[in-house]
């Protein structure tokens, strides 16, 4: 039986190391787009989101409450907003807020590869985030980011 490619059979096989090499290097929205969760995992992703567009104003205010740890208020329809300072809501703010974290929805990776994020308030140059990543794990270890 021949897949088409993304299909949902496809999802249930575990990315290797080196497909996940080949989709980032190839680095588009295709290729990209074949790291994807499992079906267990899409389910558990599709109701988070949900859970968070009934809860949040927007997805943006959910991850700087729990993922940064800002401060949210209701707002008029009693939806959690975040209060932003400003580190994360001046453009000329020198301060750079990073936080590293495993991914709560990982992608469908072999047993093995583990999936970090690196969240930041600002946009962060490769070197910089090869640094960080360096500095979290072992120097032995091989990584891939995108």
């Amino acid at each position: 039986m021949a897949l088409r490619e993304g299909s949902q059979q496809d999802w249930e096989s575990p990315i290797s190391w080196e497909q996940a090499r080949a989709y980032i290097q190839e680095n588009t929205v295709e290729s990209l787009g074949r790291m994807n969760r499992n079906n267990e995992g899409r389910a558990v992703y599709r109701a988070a989101m949900a859970d968070i567009k009934t809860r949040y104003a927007t997805t943006q205010d959910y991850l700087y409450e729990n993922v940064f740890g800002l401060q949210t208020i209701p707002d008029a329809e009693g939806r959690r907003v975040a209060v932003l300072p400003a580190e994360f809501s001046d453009s000329n703010s020198s301060s750079v807020i990073k936080v590293w974290r495993k991914n709560d929805f990982p992608y469908n990776y072999k047993e093995g590869i583990f999936h970090f994020i690196l969240w930041a308030n600002k946009p962060l140059p490769p070197c910089e985030i090869e640094a960080d990543i360096r500095a979290r794990l072992p120097p032995e270890k091989p990584f891939l980011y995108w």
